[in-house]
């Protein structure tokens, strides 16, 4: 009855609908989406359906009898509430233009330093310049993909509802999207819900085709940047293998390979997230941007062009959101997210390196300096035993990192 209506007041997310047949209809709830049974980026909030129709019902039952008893007051209190949402969304649209400008700036910052050598030694600056050249050419692609998209929905009434032949277009795309492996996450909680419905509002269908869109955009940029973080993992896995075995004398080095680059990034990044689930998150929040804006331009009567600035700035943002961020302090710094992704993989091929070389203590050796994190100050010097190594508490990458982590760890015994 709810479905799409009822929202997380923490993270802004929709409360899905759950129910099992172990239930009985009392105990029918709308959950937030981001919960994910413990693993999401969200708590459990949840409101029983009993008890939010109870809350509806007494709310219209209200409503309901002030017009009856003082019509007047009920208009003046309408037009109270309009006015009060009207200056809320001119403060609100204000805001977005002040911070739209102080955007701009930074851009310009980061742009005059992207060029210069990483933080960290993590990533080099030539292979810096190698993904940047293809993200660029992914992202060319998907500027493209997004401006079929706004052409297909730009005469598309966005509150109403589709006719039935779009309808049956979504149908055909959403079986097209789980053929090629889409059918998961928030994506497949779109698309199951699309499925079961006969009546989809325009700017339903016009988010999912732009949620599919950089889902499969930054599948691509994670299928080019593999064999990249593939390369880095190597590197620091022999490099480390070989001061280890110095150390110890023992164990037996492995081939690191794809496989293991791939299986280190279905495990849980020191963020508490998955890599894949954090390009979903992504991609999720980039194509709300792009609706948003599009829907902007549509009340102002503007073209919906992708080279048009407002557009432009968001696939900007996307970039430097994947690619290096400098940093300046530490109150100001922070990475991209391959920067930080590529971080966990060199510390998770060192930690290899040093079971395959039996080591069983190391020592944390944190870069002291102005925009070092007090957590790694307090780790600086300190020894752990393997046994207990536990890579984001007493083992790098740390997080939240404002920037790539650059401690590093030495074997010692």
């Amino acid at each position: 009855m709810f479905s799409g209506l009822v929202f997380c007041a923490d993270c802004g997310s929709k409360l899905h609908f759950a129910t099992c047949k172990s239930f009985d209809g009392s105990q029918d709830n709308y959950r937030c989406a981001r919960y994910k049974s413990n693993t999401g980026d969200c708590t459990a909030h949840f409101i029983r359906e009993e008890v939010l129709r109870k809350i509806v019902l007494n709310r219209i039952f209200a409503v309901t009898a002030m017009f009856y008893e003082d019509i007047t007051a009920f208009m003046e209190l309408i037009q109270k509430q309009r006015f009060d949402e009207a200056e809320k969304d001119m403060k609100r649209k204000r805001r977005e233009v002040e911070q739209a400008r102080k955007r701009i700036a930074e851009l310009d910052r980061i742009f005059k330093r992207i060029y210069e050598d990483d933080i960290n030694g993590t990533i080099s600056h030539e292979r810096f310049l190698k993904l940047s050249v293809e993200y660029e050419t992914e992202q060319k692609e998907l500027s493209d993909t997004l401006q079929s998209v706004l052409d297909q929905f730009g005469n598309t009434e966005m509150k109403g509802y589709l006719p039935r032949q779009k309808i049956e277009r979504l149908y055909r795309a959403i079986r097209r999207w789980e053929q090629d492996g889409y059918d998961e996450g928030e994506m497949r909680l779109w698309m199951n819900d699309l499925k079961k419905r006969c009546r989809i509002r325009g700017e339903e269908a016009f988010f999912m085709f732009l949620f599919a869109s950089m889902v499969n955009y930054n599948r691509a940029v994670a299928k080019r940047s593999l064999p990249f973080l593939t390369a880095s993992a190597i590197a620091a896995y022999n490099h480390s293998y070989k001061m280890a075995h110095a150390v110890t004398g023992k164990g037996k080095r492995q081939e690191i390979n794809q496989n293991f680059v791939k299986s280190s990034l279905d495990g849980t990044l020191p963020s508490g997230g998955d890599f894949y689930s954090g390009l979903e998150n992504d991609a999720h929040y980039r194509a709300r941007q792009v609706q948003e804006q599009a829907i902007s331009n549509l009340i102002q009567k503007k073209p919906l062009d992708m080279n048009s600035p407002e557009f432009v700035r968001i696939m900007n943002a996307q970039k430097h959101w994947q690619l290096r961020r400098t940093h300046a302090s530490a109150a100001g710094g922070y990475a991209g997210y391959y920067d930080m992704v590529t971080s966990f993989m060199v510390h998770t091929a060192v930690a290899q390196a040093y079971k395959d070389a039996q080591v069983k203590e190391y020592r944390f050796i944190a870069v002291i300096d102005d925009v070092t994190t007090t957590t790694c100050k307090g780790l600086n010097g300190q020894t752990f035993r393997m046994s207990d190594m536990k890579m984001g508490i007493n083992f790098p990458p740390t997080y939240p990192p404002p920037h790539p982590c650059r401690s590093i760890t030495e074997p010692i015994k």
